[in-house]
């Protein structure tokens, strides 16, 4: 980042906010992909980790925080279409 002098002060460059990269790009989502395979697994009887009950719980969780992560990664970014 450049450092501009301006009236005998250092002044940076205010960055400007730019669109959040898409889902599928994010660690956020590749987490919650492998949450929800291991707890489909586990619920088709493949894997038999936890109880289902307990697993539908903890999927209802995973994609829970992931919609909230994405919504505050989101959060006062202005919406710019795509073409």
């Amino acid at each position: 980042m450049n450092l501009l002098l301006k009236e005998g002060t250092l002044t940076a460059p205010v960055p400007t906010p730019t669109e959040t990269k898409p889902g599928y790009l994010t660690t956020e989502f590749w987490i919650t992909m492998f949450g929800n395979l291991g707890g489909l697994l586990n619920l088709v009887g493949a894997w038999n980790f936890v109880p289902n009950t307990w697993m539908v719980g903890a999927l209802a969780v995973i994609n829970g925080l992931y919609a909230v992560s994405r919504g505050q990664a989101k959060q006062g970014v202005p919406f710019t279409p795509t073409k």
